[in-house]
């Protein structure tokens, strides 16, 4: 053989293990990209599940002054239940009550002839109480006007009936006559609220109107069943009052969203 075939002999030689091993390697390696990996933790994305929410009906309150002492309120009632609407007094005792199933409520609370004191507008529905605290206040003033006196006869019997002080009138008399007389209160229906007799030369007393109902009054000193003095006076009573939020104790509330509520007064004032 020449020199050149035996070195081509030797190449090939060399060249078909080194080929046989790359297929080895290249089979081995596809075989383990395939088999299955025992210890190998695989995680799994479960599927996304889909559920509908539930919205609970709820019932909703709105109250609102819409004039003084009076309070305009607003009931939804989405639930399709028996809402009770109740005004408790401080000692938790009803003062209001008041039911209904449908879908709206609507109502304007007078509060014009309510009691002063700390109240509690409780609204009930199904698993819900809402409650809304609220003070009424009263102030009054009472204010005695007199008409001009009448005095009849003065040389026998001097009378001066006057204001002394709020609500107070004074008699003072002076009997010259030697003889006992009479003085008497009565009201507008002529009806007998006080009566007495007087046999001093001089005489003095203050009445107090303050127990006195509202209404026109008239006091007559009376000489032997004859008008010797004589004057009317006018009795009323004017009411401050005044509606307000407040909390459990008694504290007024700010308006939501808007400054204070004014503490806004409405004056009763009976006829003269």
């Amino acid at each position: 053989m020449k020199t050149s075939e035996k070195t081509s002999i030797n190449k090939i030689k060399f060249l078909i293990p080194a080929l046989m091993l790359s297929l080895v390697l290249l089979l081995a390696e596809s075989a383990m990209a395939q088999a299955p990996t025992k210890n190998k933790k695989v995680d799994k994305i479960p599927h996304a599940e889909l559920k509908e929410a539930k919205v609970i009906a709820r019932v909703t309150t709105n109250v609102q002054e819409i004039a003084p002492m009076r309070v305009k309120l607003n009931v939804l009632n989405p639930t399709g239940k028996t809402v009770r609407i109740s005004i408790l007094d401080y000692a938790n005792l009803p003062v209001y009550q008041e039911s209904f199933t449908g879908r709206e409520y609507n109502k304007i609370l007078n509060f014009t002839s309510t009691a002063a004191g700390r109240y509690m507008l409780r609204i009930t529905g199904p698993k819900q109480v809402e409650i809304r605290r609220f003070a009424i206040n009263s102030n009054f003033n009472r204010n005695l006007t007199p008409s001009p006196m009448e005095n009849h006869n003065p040389a026998e019997v001097m009378a001066a009936i006057y204001q002394n002080e709020k609500n107070k009138i004074v008699l003072h008399v002076v009997n010259n006559t030697g003889k006992p007389i009479s003085y008497v209160l009565r009201n507008s229906n002529q009806e007998v609220s006080y009566r007495g007799v007087i046999r001093a030369a001089t005489f003095s007393k203050l009445f107090d109107f303050t127990e006195l109902g509202d209404g026109n009054y008239s006091f007559e000193v009376q000489n032997q069943s004859q008008k010797a003095a004589y004057r009317t006076f006018a009795l009323h009573t004017a009411y401050d009052r005044s509606f307000a939020w407040t909390d459990k104790r008694g504290r007024p509330l700010k308006a939501v969203g808007s400054s204070p509520i004014s503490l806004r007064t409405n004056t009763l004032r009976t006829n003269d």
